[in-house]
């Protein structure tokens, strides 16, 4: 009787750890949809200026902001100086 009791407690607190993980997966998809959706527009608007290659511009200015946000809050740390 002990015993199927902390088989049951055991299992509970893995179907926790999973609806996390789930929700995670769903929010990516989500994430992934909505850019599918908005991407044939954006394109849409850029291809109509005349200088359609400022495209390539807004993907580097976006990709370095993103790594001066990951340098500022990692600051240069590996996983194992997160400690």
């Amino acid at each position: 009787m002990v015993q199927s009791r902390w088989a049951l407690s055991n299992r509970s607190t893995v179907g926790l750890r999973m609806v996390g993980v789930v929700l995670i997966i769903r929010m990516n998809v989500n994430a992934t949809g909505l850019g599918a959706l908005l991407a044939p527009l954006v394109s849409d608007q850029f291809a109509q200026i005349p200088r359609w290659s400022f495209h390539y511009l807004v993907s580097l200015g976006l990709a370095c902001l993103n790594t001066a946000l990951l340098i500022g809050v990692f600051r240069f740390n590996n996983q194992n100086g997160m400690d």
